[in-house]
């Protein structure tokens, strides 16, 4: 959780309306540190079972294939979800036979316990999907049934796509991971991005210590960025705005630019420390590498259908099948109109649409499934063999994506306030459903 100092620290040296609403907005921001349900800065827990097996392997010894084409969305020879008992809410889906009614009976008790009003689960074996449920509704006056083809944010998995996205540039040879990913004046050549020109036409620093850090530790989140110690700029966007001087909300070079003239908290490539403003550098390297758009390269080099999409951050702007996100969180300045009324968290008090690479995927279940079903969570083929998870939490907005053994199964939910736990999300429904899933597979369930 960031403390209110995180974001006082800065200098007072800005346009002063500016400067007064930036501060307003870490005030209001920071009504939710120390354990608050009703607003926060810090977006996303990182959830895999061995967060230090992530760690991106040499280029030499790294072997990975394009993904094959995902499986079919239609569950094959699919019984009838609604004769499920005891299920009260709108449901609809498929399952091969009703061996899963036990899985989709404890996941709706699940949803109902925390009254969660949208809810998709989404399960595959050997790649190819033996189930599909969607309970409750897609608005929040819970009138229009949700479905399974209805799209969520993604939140965090975006970041498995993007590891996957580096990985297969990197087995093209059109990336090299080794290669210093920031430019800086002392070290301006054998970089990737460079905004040196960029900082000095706002007067940011850029640090040479940042020329020290490389795309894979960006992967791997070793870069040196640290959010638990220093601020995310990525949910500080009014901060970077008034320190750059901008007459917009900054994009994801502007925010890089930021982070050139912040210290960094670790030395790069000794500690981990998960980082959304890292894998937002990596989707730049990525982008600055190959001369392509972050969404064109999942199409064209993973094999994405155009079911997965870049999401908005306001509800004018979202795609007519996507969710509506629940204000559990309570309301927050508005990033859109900062003097206006406040907004509830998921509807302008983050700024989606520089998010890319680390949080700003929309899809629905059936996509990240038929994705899983081609690449591990860690980016590498999956041979079904691997054994680890990553969640996804924004304000209204929580997703799993799990692999274990030949089993690979999708969560997604529309909000993620869950009081009876400490942070954000639903950690424990990765324990919940790994029982009841394995309780059907067998030993299919195991690396």
């Amino acid at each position: 959780m960031l403390e209110v100092s995180c974001y006082l620290r800065h200098p007072v040296s800005r346009p002063r309306t500016i400067r007064l609403v930036a501060l307003v907005a870490a005030l209001l921001t920071a009504a939710g540190c120390g354990g608050s349900s009703t607003a926060s800065l810090e977006p996303a827990t990182t959830s895999t079972a061995n967060p230090a097996a992530t760690t991106v392997p040499p280029s030499s010894t790294t072997s990975s294939t394009t993904a094959p084409a995902g499986p079919d969305s239609t569950v094959a020879e699919s019984v009838d979800l609604a004769a499920v008992a005891g299920i009260q809410r709108p449901i609809s889906g498929s399952a091969v036979d009703h061996g899963w009614d036990s899985v989709v009976a404890s996941f709706d008790q699940y949803v109902i316990d925390r009254d969660i009003g949208a809810a998709v689960l989404a399960v595959a074996v050997d790649g190819a999907p033996v189930l599909e449920v969607a309970l409750g509704w897609a608005d929040l006056d819970r009138t229009e049934p949700l479905t399974p083809e209805h799209r969520f944010r993604l939140a965090s998995v975006t970041k498995p796509y993007t590891r996957a996205l580096a990985f297969e540039l990197q087995r093209q040879g059109r990336i090299d991971l080794e290669r210093r990913a920031f430019c800086t004046p002392e070290q301006p050549s054998d970089c990737v991005i460079d905004l040196v020109d960029e900082a000095a036409a706002v007067g940011r620093p850029v640090r040479e210590e940042m020329a020290a850090i490389t795309i894979r530790q960006l992967l791997d989140h070793t870069a040196g960025f640290d959010s638990n110690v220093s601020i995310d700029p990525m949910f500080a966007p009014l901060l970077v705005r008034a320190d750059l001087g901008l007459d917009r909300l900054p994009l994801e070079r502007d925010v890089a630019t930021w982070i050139l003239g912040e210290p960094l908290v670790h030395q790069p490539g000794e500690v981990y420390a998960y980082s959304n403003v890292g894998y937002l550098s990596a989707g730049l390297a990525i982008e600055e590498t190959t001369g392509s758009a972050y969404l064109d390269l999942l199409h064209s080099e993973l094999g994405v259908s155009d079911r997965l999409i870049l999401g908005s951050s306001l509800p004018s702007d979202r795609a007519d099948d996507e969710v509506e996100y629940a204000c559990d969180e309570g309301t927050t300045i508005n990033l859109f109109d900062p003097t206006g009324p406040p907004t509830c968290w998921a509807d302008g008090g983050f700024y989606l649409e520089a998010m890319t690479a680390h949080g700003r995927l929309v899809a629905p279940a059936s996509e990240v499934l038929s994705f899983l079903a081609g690449r591990c969570i860690d980016g590498f083929e999956n041979m079904r063999t691997c054994d680890t998870w990553h969640d996804g939490s924004l304000s209204g907005t929580y997703t799993v994506a799990r692999n274990v053994g030949r089993v690979d199964y999708v969560v997604l939910f529309n909000q993620r306030s869950d009081p009876g736990h400490d942070g954000f999300g639903y950690t424990d429904v990765v324990d919940l459903l790994d029982d009841e899933i394995q309780a059907v597979v067998g030993d299919l369930f195991a690396n």
